[in-house]
């Protein structure tokens, strides 16, 4: 289970982006609408709430991050392969191991 502590390293590998553009946002289809006005918007600021990981941006909205249960996160290069069997992400095709 995510835990505060996990949430807060989280926190902190996301940290050195603020300032940066969100290049490519990936949302499920139920927030297409929401997910189209963000690439373009810099990351202003990251910061927790108990389990919760919310990561303000420059047009005044904040993406709102929980793990429920059994969640995580991975931070690295665009292409990086995910560290979970390939069942167990929920990203879209485009960001999957081959």
């Amino acid at each position: 289970m995510a835990e505060g502590h996990s949430v807060v390293r989280w926190a902190r590998a996301l940290r050195p982006l603020v300032g940066e553009p969100l290049e490519r946002v990936d949302v499920p289809a139920r927030w297409m609408e929401r997910g189209a006005a963000l690439p373009g918007q810099h990351i202003s600021g990251v910061r927790t709430h108990g389990k919760h990981l919310l990561i303000e941006l420059s047009g005044s909205l904040t993406i709102h991050c929980h793990a429920m249960m059994y969640g995580s996160c991975q931070f690295g290069a665009a292409g990086m392969a995910p560290r979970k069997p390939e069942k167990n992400v929920t990203a879209p095709p485009a960001h999957r191991a081959a």
